[in-house]
């Protein structure tokens, strides 16, 4: 029988600085089943977790997010939402998401959105008449809707659109937008809504301000052209900035920088986690789209500032990496990393290069003792490693960053 070895992921216990008001909200609705419809949408409840971290970004607190899915997502119980709930304690300086992940159609009563009970759609113009009533200072709404009648979608929202000064919109308008996966797909999420995510993480890891018009080019670019995501509604506040919640340093953090500073500067690699908050006794997986061979090495950095090396390590010391989706871990490689205190917050980042770059190596070399599975970094081997990335990183090196936060597990 193998030994598991366990690693210790220690956390940054990092201050929020929250620029959302304290009962802004997030009304997630996500439909897969249609009893009545030979429809399905496979990939809704990846959505709908993807859709929550969005929310936490946006500094929207869990107890004020409210998930409508499937049987839960039937027009009565979705206009009750958006007329009742979310109407409750939002006030001018508050924000609310909503977003829909469903199909869209063109019926009788125009233009509109299926509910559980397809029977009983929910028209556009019903919804925004609905969120024009709210008080609450800014409304964005996410459309990620099937492509087989996104095309309806430009003139239907631009009419529906009328009146609603608080809200700001986001759908797909391409009409080679492919909303329905297959397997393997679906289980990474829709390419608008995982690009909405990103975008607002990226935003977030670099504590950079920026309004709605910056996330719909973010999202646009990273989508794809087929997805020809759009958006509109209430010009002036397209401007404002975003309620991103961002970490506030308590002290100098260099090799964080220095990660991050690699990251901004890298070509995008895809790297996803299962969940981005992991509560004490949880364990981390990841999962990453490899577009071309090359030296795979991951990163974390913890509360005090010092780095891990996760892969390569000492029970896979072959960082080799060919085209296609890389886990780490594995069950065959015989590891596993597991959350602990302190709460907070690790940056966990991700560098492929064409150069053949070994961290474990490097500290295998600074420290001939070095026994446990993943090896720290030591400041020896962070002079090397910033030699490195000066002097053989590619100029078109891929990079990816998450910020994985641990909570209290009781």
């Amino acid at each position: 029988m193998s030994i598991r070895r366990r690693f210790m992921l220690a956390v940054l216990a990092a201050a929020w600085v929250v620029q959302a008001g304290a009962e802004s909200k997030a009304l997630l609705v996500g439909i897969s089943e249609f009893p009545q419809q030979d429809l399905s949408l496979p990939a809704v409840a990846a959505d709908l977790e993807s859709m929550r971290l969005a929310a936490a970004h946006l500094g929207i607190k869990p107890q004020n997010v409210k998930v409508l899915q499937n049987s839960g997502a039937t027009a009565p119980r979705i206009k009750a939402a958006l007329h009742g709930w979310s109407a409750l304690d939002l006030g001018a300086e508050d924000h609310l998401l909503v977003y829909f992940s469903t199909f869209a159609f063109s019926g009788n009563g125009g233009p509109g959105l299926l509910t559980y009970n397809a029977d009983a759609p929910l028209s556009l113009e019903d919804v925004f008449r609905r969120l024009a009533a709210l008080r609450a200072g800014r409304v964005y709404l996410i459309l990620d809707v099937a492509a087989a009648a996104a095309e309806i979608l430009p003139s239907a929202l631009h009419t529906a659109a009328r009146g609603a000064d608080n809200t700001l919109v986001m759908y797909p308008a391409g009409g080679g937008y492919v909303k329905v996966l297959d397997t393997a797909a679906a289980a990474r999420g829709s390419p608008m809504t995982l690009a909405v995510t990103d975008a607002l993480n990226k935003a977030r890891q670099g504590c950079r301000k920026v309004d709605f018009a910056w996330l719909h080019a973010a999202v646009k670019q990273r989508a794809g052209a087929a997805a020809g995501v759009a958006a509109g509604g209430a010009a002036e506040l397209a401007a404002l900035p975003l309620p991103l919640v961002y970490t506030a340093q308590a002290r100098p953090t260099p090799q964080k920088d220095f990660f991050t500073r690699l990251l901004s500067a890298a070509r995008d690699l895809t790297m996803q986690a299962p969940a981005e908050y992991l509560r004490v006794g949880e364990q981390l997986s990841l999962v990453l789209q490899i577009p071309r061979e090359g030296y795979l090495n991951i990163f974390s950095v913890n509360a005090n500032d010092q780095t891990v090396a996760l892969f390569p390590n000492r029970l896979h010391r072959d960082n080799f990496v060919r085209a296609g989706d890389f886990r780490l871990p594995t069950r065959e490689m015989g590891f596993a990393i597991q959350a602990q205190a302190p709460l907070g917050e690790t940056l966990v980042a991700a560098f492929l290069t064409r150069q053949a770059i070994d961290s474990y190596a490097l500290e295998a070399a600074d420290d001939d003792e070095v026994e446990s599975t993943f090896t720290g970094i030591s400041g020896v081997t962070m002079q090397a490693l910033r030699a490195m990335s000066e002097a053989r990183f590619d100029t078109d090196y891929l990079g990816a960053g998450l910020l994985i936060e641990i909570g209290d597990g009781g």
